[in-house]
């Protein structure tokens, strides 16, 4: 949607070093002095000041190999050992004792394992930095001064976030912010950006809209103003409208960006502002205007060596014409795009351009191209939403792990100063002192089991974090095979209440054989031997039908095989309607419905995959009991909720209606009632995926389906599908 954030990121962080360092390039080695610098360090105020910026600013340009060219001649120069000699020397200057010192010297050292060693593999430094700086947190929370813990929080952010920890370093930025927000301390522009910025990235737009705010506000009224990061923040604001579909503030936003930018004569930020505003025109229908604009951030960003954002603006384009019925240069549009991708891999991107692709193909009728590239954007985006849902994991875990944490750190100054109280009490009456050892050891006794409590407690909610995220992937795979549970579980018990009365019967009748043949009645025991045997062939029956169902329940459950199979379309309707009503009264006894059938016996047997028309019939039938019975509930006198199921053969097709008399599709959104996502249904009781995937299925069989309403009075779905494959 823009330019690759993790390099906009970069750049950003890249523009923030040659800011600061900007007031110490005069600097050199020899001005390490670890005295003055222990001195200044351990001032309270140094994080107001500014002389943690300027030191860190002067070691993060350390290199092992090389110094740092300015102005064409060495201004500045710093090899990796000076820097670890004067952190050592640090140490030794006797500060260590100080809350302040303390917290700025473990930053300083993990910024300095980070930019001496960021052009290796950092991942074995990993667990050393996170150690740092875990250990001045603990610091600054325990000193309880809430400038050093929003100084520390931040610290931590920027530095955990280059070692690929989204989740901690979102929670610690935005406690940063915050808590200098409480404190009336200034908060920097770059700093509400950043946090913006990552906001965006685990789709928490909301607060990506609030931050970005505030980060455009607080650049245009900076002294150092770069127009290009206010550009950013804006462009990132109406992002975050525009992900909600909240178009019109998304472009009120985007002109702002747009004429910053142009001001600023930044060709690449007025193609990239101008390619989200075309993504909004085309939402709202506007094609061809879409498309020029689209073509044209393609242009700027391919001419600047931003491959993926041309690509991104070029698969764009494609739909643009796609929508406008030009097929063939669609193809070829997103087909470049794909090229261009080589040259920048970005894998949202590639995500879309296999969304378009799959669009393309299918209304070109290149059904089987088609589907190859909608199974390519389903593994991809599955992949990428993983990831979305792992860092809010992440950040929830941080915030509990970090709450713990304090609690912790205070309940312990409490429990120092309590006990240096005690001390001086035992010292002043120690004639009591046998009665204050039993109560201080009685206590130690009730807080270790406190402590034991709080552990199982923690213990306890990591595993319900944990078994959420298991029954998150789970339920996916179950959801279709709880649908017939009930429904199931009621159809399998009709045979097998036949069986057992059966089986009963026929014990019965062979003990009155017994008396038959010991009477030595010939007669009678060949017509209770017939008897049983009539009741075996029933028992036969109805284990085979019992059978049948498992088998059933157990081929929906599996995953599909592809293979097509002689089956009889009636008997399937009719078992998965059943199924379908059974299984909905299970979960609401008061629902009622009447079914009507009418099946063309003349169909015999058709070729199709069982578990995928079965799934389609599924949700038909779903579709249809919801939508009466919700009209039921409005109480229109005399309703009576029907939901009609009927097949005829049409020379070489099968056609299967299913038909409600509920409360119809409105017409305006009858166009995208197969599109993916889209639910006529409440948030929450819906995903818009049912009839998206059964519209892909029948497609694969061959066949159509069709919708026909009138709102207020009926729906009906009509599914065609060829009598051979």
């Amino acid at each position: 949607m823009n330019r690759s954030k993790s390099k906009l990121i970069t750049i950003f962080f890249l523009m923030l070093i040659l800011q600061s360092a900007s007031t110490i390039f005069s600097q050199t080695p020899k001005e390490l002095d670890p005295k003055k610098w222990a001195n200044e360090l351990s001032k309270k105020s140094y994080t107001r000041d500014k002389v943690y910026t300027k030191l860190d600013s002067l070691l993060q340009y350390a290199d092992s190999s090389h110094g740092i060219i300015f102005g064409g001649s060495y201004s500045l120069f710093i090899d990796s050992a000076t820097v670890f000699n004067f952190l050592n020397a640090l140490t030794a200057e006797g500060k260590s004792t100080n809350d302040h010192f303390k917290v700025g010297f473990n930053c300083l050292k993990a910024r300095a394992i980070y930019y001496t060693n960021k052009k290796y593999n950092l991942a074995p430094l990993k667990e050393e930095v996170k150690q740092l700086l875990s250990s001045a947190m603990d610091i600054a929370y325990r000193s309880e001064d809430e400038y050093l813990i929003a100084f520390a929080s931040l610290q931590y952010a920027q530095i955990i976030y280059q070692f690929g920890e989204m989740g901690l370093a979102v929670m610690y930025e935005k406690n940063a912010v915050d808590l200098a927000e409480k404190l009336s301390y200034p908060v920097r522009p770059q700093d509400y950006q950043f946090l913006a910025e990552m906001l965006y990235w685990v789709m928490e737009y909301n607060d990506c809209i609030k931050y970005g705010k505030k980060a455009v506000t607080a650049w245009e009224n900076s002294p150092n103003e770069y127009k290009i990061f206010t550009t950013s923040c804006i462009n990132t604001v109406a992002l975050g409208y525009h992900r909600q579909k909240m178009y019109d503030s998304a472009f009120i936003f985007y002109n702002q960006a747009l004429q910053l930018s142009k001001t600023i004569k930044d060709t690449v930020w007025m193609g990239i502002v101008s390619g989200n505003m075309a993504q909004v025109l085309y939402m709202q229908g506007k094609y061809d205007t879409a498309y020029v604009l689209l073509k044209n951030d393609y242009r700027a960003s391919k001419k600047s060596g931003y491959y993926d954002n041309a690509a991104n603006s070029l698969q764009w384009a494609a739909r643009a014409n796609l929508a406008m019925g030009n097929k063939t240069t669609a193809l070829s549009e997103v087909r470049e795009a794909f090229q261009l991708l080589k040259l920048w891999p970005d894998a949202g991107y590639l995500r879309n351009a296999y969304y378009t692709t799959t669009q393309i193909f299918r209304e070109m009728g290149v059904y089987d191209s088609a589907f190859y590239y909608n199974n390519l954007w389903s593994a991809i985006n599955d992949s990428l939403e993983k990831v979305v849902a792992t860092s809010s994991l992440s950040i929830s875990k941080a915030r509990l792990n970090d709450e713990t944490s304090r609690y912790n750190i205070q309940k312990l100054n409490r429990e120092k100063k309590a006990e240096l109280l005690k001390r001086n009490f035992i010292i002043a009456a120690i004639i009591l002192i046998s009665i204050i050892v039993f109560l201080y050891l009685n206590r130690l006794r009730i807080e270790l089991r406190e402590k034991r409590k709080l552990n199982i407690a923690l213990e306890k909610t990591l595993v319900n974090l944990r078994n959420a995220q298991a029954q998150l992937i789970q339920q996916e795979k179950l959801a279709s095979l709880g649908e017939l549970t009930a429904g199931i579980a009621h159809e399998i018990q009709n045979p097998l209440n036949f069986v057992k009365n059966f089986s009963e019967l026929n014990k019965e009748l062979l003990v009155e054989m017994k008396d038959e043949i010991d009477k030595g009645n010939l007669n009678e025991v060949k017509s209770i031997a017939n008897d049983v045997i009539d009741n075996h062939e029933k028992i036969n029956h109805h284990g085979k039908r019992a059978d049948a169902i498992v088998k059933g329940m157990l081929q929906h459950s599996r995953s599909s095989s592809g293979v097509k199979e002689a089956t009889d379309i009636n008997a399937l309707a009719d078992e998965y309607l059943r199924l379908a009503y059974h299984g909905l009264r299970a979960k609401d006894k008061s629902f009622n419905a009447t079914m009507k059938t009418d099946f063309d016996k003349g169909i015999g047997t058709i070729n199709i995959i069982q578990q995928d028309i079965g799934r389609v019939l599924l949700n038909l039938y779903n579709n249809a009991f919801y939508a009466v019975n919700e009209k039921g509930k409005q109480q229109v006198d005399g309703y009576d909720p029907t939901v009609s199921i009927s097949t005829k053969k049409l020379n070489d097709k099968v056609e299967i209606i299913v038909k409600d008399n509920g409360s119809g599709i409105p017409q305006k959104v009858v166009d995208k009632i197969f599109q993916p996502f889209f639910t006529t249904k409440p948030t929450g009781q819906g995903t818009g995926l049912g009839l998206s995937l059964s519209y892909d299925i029948i497609k694969v069989h061959g066949g159509e389906i069709k919708l026909r309403t009138r709102e207020g009075e009926f729906t009906e779905f009509v599914v065609q599908l060829p009598v051979s494959a």
